[in-house]
């Protein structure tokens, strides 16, 4: 598979940048709406460059392979998840139970505003690959540094295994986010929002707080 940067956002430089970046665009768009729709195994390159009005080469060109354009899409998805959950980092709350509820709330409001990007990001089957493992592990590892950094400043428990704890977070909210994403009329936004909530407060919650 080749490494393919996410480049979306970078400013063209010219015309012929720009028909580069558009193209790249189209695929990414429609990579991700039949990944969404048809599932990763059903969602043929062909198809795809079809559905981009491209050649199916032009995919290759730009992503090496399907894997690579997979990628491409999942790291879009990872970058702009990230820059909403930064403004919950950004903007510090007075209490542990406003600082997880923002942070669910924007999750929830990112599958809502992206719903084909995230039922991508958020598919059990796109999970299973290469890149949605890293992704994941990534995760992972993320929230084991925020919490031994919350157990230091006295903010979390210290009788929780970091790791293991980090592990059944992202695990949990990876599966409900799965579930949610891929029909919200299961559940209210608010109903997810406050189950979760309860559930990581729940079980992180220092005592004396």
């Amino acid at each position: 598979m080749t490494p393919a940067a996410n480049t979306l956002d970078t400013p063209p430089r010219n015309a012929r940048e720009r028909s580069r970046l558009e193209t790249r665009r189209r695929l990414l768009m429609a990579g991700a709406e039949l990944i969404a729709n048809d599932g990763l195994a059903s969602a043929r390159a062909t198809d795809i460059a079809a559905a981009a009005g491209v050649a199916v080469g032009t995919l290759y060109f730009h992503f090496g392979d399907k894997d690579g354009l997979l990628e491409a899409i999942l790291l879009h998805g990872v970058d702009l998840l990230t820059e909403r959950l930064r403004t919950v980092v950004d903007n510090p709350h007075d209490t542990l139970t406003a600082a997880v509820r923002a942070h669910e709330d924007e999750m929830l409001a990112f599958i809502e505003e992206e719903p084909t990007l995230a039922r991508v990001l958020f598919h059990n089957e796109v999970r299973a690959t290469e890149v949605g493992t890293r992704i994941f592990e990534l995760g992972v590892e993320l929230q084991a540094e925020r919490l031994r950094a919350g157990v230091a400043d006295g903010f979390f428990r210290n009788d929780l295994h970091a790791d293991i704890t980090a592990r059944a977070i992202v695990g949990m909210l990876s599966a409900v986010l799965t579930w949610w994403a891929a029909d919200p009329s299961r559940a209210s936004r608010q109903d997810v929002v406050d189950t979760l909530t309860a559930m990581r407060v729940g079980g992180l919650h220092h005592p004396e707080l």
